[in-house]
Formats: C-alpha cells, structure tokens, sequence
C-alpha cells in the first residue's frame, strides 16, 4: 500500500496498492550462459501463478472498495508471456465491477511521476520485475521508503515486512524511520482480525508524520527511531481508548 501524507507532499496525492506476483519472471534466477560473450535468462509466466495474484488483488479491492484495476504490462512485446498475465487478469476481473485498464511498464513509469493522482484508489498489479520497479517509485512519490509497508500473502500464511529491506549501514545508529515496521505490524494485526488495532496504528502514525514533531531526518526531522516510535504508541494508547 502507497499514501501520501499531507505535509510531505501537499501538492500530490497518491493512494494506491501495488500486487506484485513474487515467485515467477526473471527473479526466478533461471539463467544460462550460452558462449563466452553472451547469457540468456528465462522469464517464466504460468496461468496459475498470475491468476494467483489477481485473484488476490481483487479480493484486495472489494475489502477496501477500490473500483479500479490497473495491469502493468509489455504485452506489445513481451506476447506471450505477458499475454498469459493479461488474459488470467481479465479473467479474474470478469463480473466483478472492477474497471481494469492496461499500461505498458515505460509508459506507467512516466504517468506516475506527471499524472500520479489518476491512480488514487487503484490496486496495480504486475509481474515480479515490473512492479517491483513501480512500487519503488511509488515510494519516492510519497517522499520516503521508509514509510512503505508490504506483505507477503499466501493462501495459509502471511509475512509482513518493511518494503525497504535491511539497511545494515544504519545499524546502531537508531535513526531509521519506523514507520514502514509500524504499519507493517498494524496490516498483520488487520489480518488477524484486529481491526480496531490496525485503525489505531494507522490513525496515529498519520498525525504523528503530518505534526512533524517527532520525526526521522528522512521526512524533515531530527528524531530518532524511539522518540517516533514512542509518539505513535501513545497516540494509538490514546486512539483505542476513546
């Protein structure tokens, strides 16, 4: 999920989620080199995988009531792989309502940074090394990575993470933005059925990064990761007992 927040980009508004189907495409590591000067690397696209993760975004857009779809492809292409994902796509949209449209990756890049607001209430989907593109440039649109949250979701099990990853340079410095971790914790106590706490979270981490008082220096202050931290949990204190 991206959001802007008010105070760091009051000119821009952005609200979106991004799926990205996480066990196929290039990333699968399937590479071969095939003469000293060259290597192939295989993409691999399958029906059940990309009908997976639709099946997902739309289950997504009807919890939240978010009306539109978008597929980023390169089907001009990219035919026949990327045609499996669009057709398992309009599949799965079918009778739902969803309005789906369909951008090619280069053009998506660009309509993001100078149209960003036409994606508000918009669930993207993609393949593994599309949007894994996309969503790291959502989070720049925002003003920061360290505000994305994400999770891997599976048809049993689920693992919540910051989208940013580890960064080992920051280590011991306790001056890393919390916010990704928080809201990452708050989307798993929504999937455990802890709505109430989930509103809590989100509620307070949005008044504490729009009041700017108590923030990391990546969105404007001086804060540590504590002392942002410490701001959120007491204002969730305070959210869940009124």
């Amino acid at each position: 999920p991206t959001k802007t927040y008010d105070r760091l980009t009051p000119d821009r508004k952005l609200d979106c989620v991004c799926f990205r189907e996480a066990t196929e495409g290039l990333y699968t590591g399937v590479e071969a080199k095939i003469t000293d000067d060259a290597a192939i690397a295989i993409r691999k696209i399958t029906r059940h995988g990309s009908r997976r993760l639709v099946d997902s975004a739309v289950d997504w857009a009807n919890k939240f009531n978010m009306k539109k779809m978008v597929a980023v492809t390169k089907r001009n292409i990219l035919k026949q792989t990327d045609g499996i994902f669009w057709d398992e796509t309009q599949k799965a949209v079918e009778g739902t309502g969803i309005e789906l449209s369909e951008i090619y990756i280069d053009n998506m890049a660009q309509q993001m940074v100078i149209a960003t607001e036409q994606f508000n209430g918009s669930v993207l989907v993609s393949t593994n090394l599309f949007m894994d593109i996309i969503s790291e440039l959502a989070s720049a649109l925002v003003g920061s990575i360290g505000l994305i949250y994400s999770a891997n979701i599976g048809d049993n099990y689920a693992m919540f993470e910051a989208a940013h990853g580890s960064a080992p340079q920051f280590a011991g410095q306790n001056k890393v933005n919390p916010t990704a971790t928080v809201l990452s914790g708050a989307w798993m106590a929504d999937y455990l059925g802890e709505r109430e706490i989930r509103d809590a979270i989100f509620a307070a981490t949005e008044q504490v990064i729009n009041e700017g008082k108590t923030v990391t220096w990546d969105i404007g202050g001086n804060a540590t990761t504590t002392q942002m931290t410490d701001s959120i949990i007491e204002y969730a204190k305070n959210n869940l007992r009124k």
